[in-house]
């Protein structure tokens, strides 16, 4: 019971905090510094703070330190640090190390040394490195040393590499390199490329090399190139050579590119598709010869329809052949899913000609079976953003919508993925489509998604859909029609502004104790 009186305590004091003139704030600080369960009291104090003269802060730093509960004093000092007068911050930092102790705690110092770091004075960014260098747990260590580096003058840099080598587990190693690499000059920034290439799992391996990547001297990377070539995990070595690939110059990418068709099928793909828009010209044709060599379906259409939208405009051709494999690569996958995704990576890239294919494609999947609607639901909508360049493709792409009979779920998903992409003249077919479908939950998100494009129409034709509309939703039980016309509120707004809707709710107030 008392727990529950301080947490509405502290709760109240945080809602009247901005609003409370200065003669008050004194007292509102008192009221906090009663509060007894410390977590509370920390809320209060973080509240409180912004709002806080020079002489109050004072105060609150004193009853900051005051409080026992190793994180609760290290939140309030996360929630003091960036109001805090310059005279103060050396006692802030003072209480920040008295932090910690279990992880909670650590974490909580990690994250007052953060809220602090900005606002140190350079004589005490070497006492806060200390401070973060002393934090027991390590990926908590790892947070505060990411959190100090951007401040600490360059003579500091060293040691904070040193604190990242220090750190045993290696994720939590590579997450401290790659977040101090932005900082470091090239000097160091070769030390913590030799300390990423000593780590053991090629994942974290991976991770730390993509996290050093952007920042590297051209210098260097030949030997993170070399680094993740010398990966054996495949999905490890995929990812460490997407993430160098905007970074390698030219020289370096007939390497990278045989690194990655040395990688088994699936992780090829995403390799090759990494490297396709930073490939010269003379290595496209090595790259898609490659990628037409993987049998997996999703896999070789996803790394052709990166290197096909490559492929200059002189061998419009092959980049039209090219497209048709990764089109027909992509209808043979059975997962939806994967299916539509296949899909969305290629259509931006595809001709009006194949577009059309792809269309054809989606209608022609039965739609019978729950797997069949899904397939060509999520077909439809991965296709509806580049329809818009054909009016009879998105004639067509809603007829597909409406023939899905079945399964009404995959009716209203494909409805809501076309609605915003249809013209003027197709919004009132989409609405039918909408109106038919029977089960509530299903008919709503079509109406939904209908509604905010159906305002844009003239007032005159919005109210003709609408008068047609309002008759058959009547004919629904009061539960449907609500839904209904909470999914067209727009709509009702767009014909008669605010007054029509609170008409509408005073409507639904009066018959709603009779209406079954």
């Amino acid at each position: 019971e008392l727990d529950r009186i301080e947490y509405t305590r502290a709760k109240a004091l945080a809602a009247l905090a901005p609003h409370l003139p200065e003669e008050l704030l004194e007292e509102a600080l008192a009221a906090a510094r009663e509060i007894e369960e410390e977590r509370w009291r920390a809320e209060a104090l973080m509240a409180l703070a912004p709002r806080l003269p020079e002489a109050l802060l004072e105060e609150a730093l004193t009853a900051a330190q005051a409080i026992g509960d190793a994180d609760a004093r290290a939140k309030a000092l996360a929630g003091l640090a960036p109001h805090l007068p310059r005279t103060l911050l050396k006692e802030a930092l003072t209480a920040a190390q008295a932090s910690g102790g279990d992880k909670a705690g650590e974490w909580w110092r990690a994250k007052a040394l953060t809220a602090l770091a900005p606002h140190l004075p350079e004589e005490l960014l070497r006492e806060a490195l200390a401070v973060a260098r002393a934090i027991e747990w390590e990926d908590a260590r790892a947070e505060a040393l990411e959190a100090l580096v951007p401040h600490l003058p360059a003579g500091l840099l060293g040691q904070a590499l040193d604190a990242a080598y220090e750190i045993k587990s290696e994720q939590y190693r590579a997450e401290a390199l790659a977040g101090l690499a932005p900082h470091l000059p090239a000097e160091l920034l070769e030390e913590a490329l030799a300390a990423a290439r000593a780590i053991e799992l090629e994942g974290v391996r991976a991770k730390a090399l993509a996290g050093l990547a952007p920042h590297l001297p051209e210098e260097l990377l030949g030997e993170a190139l070399a680094a993740a070539r010398a990966i054996r995990h495949a999905e490890a070595r995929a990812e460490a050579l997407r993430a160098l690939a905007p970074h390698l110059p030219e020289g370096l990418l007939g390497e990278a590119l045989t690194a990655a068709c040395e990688i088994g099928e699936w992780y090829r793909a995403k390799a090759l598709a990494g490297l396709a828009p930073h490939l010269p010209e003379e290595l496209l044709e090595k790259a898609l010869a490659a990628a037409q060599a993987i049998e997996q379906g999703w896999a070789r259409a996803k790394a052709l329809a990166a290197l096909a939208s490559r492929l200059p405009a002189k061998e419009e051709q092959e980049r039209e052949q090219a497209l048709r494999e990764a089109l027909t690569a992509a209808q043979a996958i059975g997962d939806a899913k994967a299916h539509a995704e296949a899909l969305a990576e290629l259509a931006p890239h595809l001709s009006r000609t194949l577009l059309k294919e792809a269309l054809a494609a989606a209608r022609a999947i039965a739609a019978r079976t729950i797997a069949d609607a899904k397939k060509r639901a999520e077909a439809l909508k991965a296709l509806a953003p580049h329809l818009s360049r054909s009016r009879t493709l998105l004639e067509e792409a809603l007829t597909a919508a409406r023939e899905i009979e079945s399964e009404e779920w995959a009716r209203a998903e494909a409805l809501a993925g076309l609605a915003p992409h249809l013209p003027e003249g197709l919004l009132g077919e989409a609405l039918a489509a909408a109106r038919a479908i029977g089960y509530e939950e299903w008919r709503a998100k079509a109406l939904e998604a209908l509604a905010p494009h159906l305002t844009k129409l003239p007032r005159a034709q919005l109210y003709e859909i609408w008068a047609e509309t309002l008759p058959i939703l009547a004919q629904r039980r009061r539960r449907d029609l609500l839904v209904d016309l909470r999914a067209l509120t727009p709509v009702i707004a767009a014909l008669g502004g605010e007054k029509a809707v609170a008409e509408a709710a005073r409507a639904i107030a009066d018959v709603g104790q009779w209406w079954p």
